[in-house]
C-alpha cells in the first residue's frame, strides 16, 4: 500500500515536473521571440503593450522552467536522503546534514516538502530531537492487562533469545526497487522497504 502510494507520487511529480519544463520552454522560446521583435519595432502605443504583455509571459515561462527543475531535484534528493536514513537508526537531520555537508535547515526544508508531497508516508519530523520519525516503525503501547498477560512469558522468551544467540545472523545490503532506499536486510530473508513499506529480499 505505502509502496504504491510513494511509486504514484514520485511518477506524479516526475510527470509534473517534465511538463512544467517542456510548455515552460515552449513558451519562453516563443514569447521571447516576439519579445525581441517588439523591441525592435516600437513605434506605436499599443506596441509597448505588446512588450509588456510578452514580458510577462516570458517570466512567467521562465518561473515555470524553475518550477519543474525542482520537482525533477526534488525525487533526486528524496531517493539519497532516503537510502542515507536508512543506515542511521535515529534517523537523525543533524546526521543527514552532516554526512552532506548541508546546513541543517536546508535539509528540513527539504524533508518538510517531501513530506507535504507524500514522499515519507506516515512520518514527521520531530523537532524536539530533530528526526525523522516514522509511524509504522514505533512500537505499539500495551495497555496494564497486555502486560501483566505478557510477564510470565518473560522468562521462557528470554530462555529463547539466549538459545538462538549463539547462532550467526548474516545481514545483506538491498536497494529498495519502488523508492531507491538502501536497507539493510537478514539473509535469505522477506522484509519491507524502512521508508515505502514495498517487499524487498536478498
Amino acid at each position: 500500500m505505502a509502496k504504491n502510494a510513494v511509486d504514484k507520487r514520485i511518477n506524479s511529480i516526475r510527470i509534473k515536473g517534465i511538463l512544467q519544463q517542456f510548455f515552460g520552454w515552449l513558451n519562453a522560446v516563443l514569447f521571447g521571440i516576439i519579445l525581441l521583435f517588439s523591441f525592435a519595432t516600437i513605434r506605436q502605443p499599443s506596441d509597448v503593450g505588446l512588450s509588456i504583455f510578452c514580458s510577462v509571459l516570458t517570466a512567467g515561462a521562465i518561473l515555470l522552467i524553475v518550477l519543474g527543475v525542482k520537482n525533477i531535484n526534488l525525487i533526486k534528493t528524496f531517493q539519497n536522503y532516503s537510502a542515507r536514513l536508512t543506515t542511521d537508526p535515529a534517523k537523525s537531520i543533524d546526521s543527514l546534514a552532516a554526512s552532506m555537508g548541508i546546513a541543517v535547515e536546508i535539509v528540513k526544508k527539504n524533508i518538510s516538502s517531501m513530506l507535504k508531497h507524500g514522499l515519507f508516508p506516515d512520518a514527521f519530523i520531530d523537532k524536539q530531537t530533530n528526526r525523522l520519525v516514522f509511524i509504522n516503525l514505533q512500537q505499539p503501547l500495551q495497555t496494564p492487562l497486555e502486560q501483566t498477560l505478557q510477564q510470565p512469558l518473560q522468562a521462557p522468551l528470554q530462555q529463547a533469545v539466549s538459545d538462538t544467540a549463539s547462532i550467526p545472523v548474516t545481514y545483506a545490503i538491498v536497494q529498495c526497487r519502488g523508492c531507491g532506499a538502501t536497507n539493510k536486510i537478514v539473509l535469505g530473508s522477506v522484509e519491507e522497504c524502512d521508508f515505502c513499506g514495498s517487499p524487498i529480499s536478498m
